[in-house]
């Protein structure tokens, strides 16, 4: 195990402790523009989808299968988990985010992810040659996703009202 550790690139830590610094400000209730509420869905959609880029010989698959874990998840968010965690203030239009750990803990399981795949890359691991576990690594980051997804819809839907609060739509 120290070995993994101690041949691990200084970035992938550096990388971590930024993931991590984002996701605590998470946790604390905020007011912030509209727009900067999009940037940690995104910033974690992009790094989920292209853990499957780099990780499955067969991409169109990949995604197909990251797609269906994130639609299953969003979905099944968005049905048990309420959209009211972020509030249009029709003073400033500005959104007020309620804090939750939960996006620390999904920040975390998509490195979590990521890293065990690149662990499992440098040792060679012939399992990742499979194309069944491919495409349950790609389902399983497409899961994580979900909720990013779902998150980024919520903001979104929160600046389409202040948009339309301010006569712009």
């Amino acid at each position: 195990m120290l070995d993994i550790i101690t041949h691990t690139p200084h970035w992938v830590f550096a990388l971590l402790i930024v993931l991590c610094l984002f996701g605590a400000l998470q946790t604390r209730t905020r007011r912030v523009r509209p727009a900067i509420t999009l940037l940690l869905p995104v910033g974690m959609l992009i790094l989920s989808m292209a853990g499957v880029l780099q990780y499955t010989s067969h991409w169109r698959a990949g995604l197909a299968y990251w797609m269906l874990g994130l639609a299953i998840s969003a979905t099944t968010l968005s049905r048990l988990m309420s959209p009211h965690f972020v509030s249009l203030d029709t003073h400033d239009n500005r959104l007020t985010v309620q804090g939750s750990w939960l996006p620390l803990l999904v920040i975390l399981g998509i490195f979590v992810t990521r890293y065990a795949l690149g662990v499992a890359h440098a040792m060679h691991v012939p399992a990742l040659g499979v194309w069944a576990v491919q495409m349950a690594v790609s389902g399983t980051l497409g899961v994580w996703s979900g909720y990013f997804a779902w998150r980024g819809w919520v903001c979104g839907q929160a600046m389409r009202s202040t948009r339309r609060s301010s006569g712009l739509v």
